[in-house]
């Protein structure tokens, strides 16, 4: 088994549409990211963020109910999006 410092050295690379099965250090797109990638339930820093600082009704309203509305994508976004962007790659 590898040690953490070496699964963050040499991620696994994921392609688009491809899913996550097992534990480890990944490098995927930011779509993906966002989406569910994984083969269960997982969760985002932003998701773990409201969780922290709201409740899990906030995090079931925003992420897991299925009447849910998507929320217009805001300009100020894409600069975050861009910065992970350039840091995973």
């Amino acid at each position: 088994m590898t040690s953490f410092d070496e699964q963050l050295a040499t991620p696994i690379r994921i392609e688009t549409g491809q899913t996550i099965c097992e534990p480890g250090c990944y490098a995927i797109d930011i779509e993906q990211y966002h989406s569910q990638c994984c083969a269960g339930f997982s969760v985002s820093s932003s998701g773990l963020r409201l969780l922290e600082h709201k409740s899990p009704l906030h995090f079931w309203s925003q992420y897991i109910d299925p009447d849910r509305t998507e929320e217009d994508k805001k300009p100020f976004f894409s600069i975050g999006q861009g910065r992970s962007h350039a840091l995973s790659w």
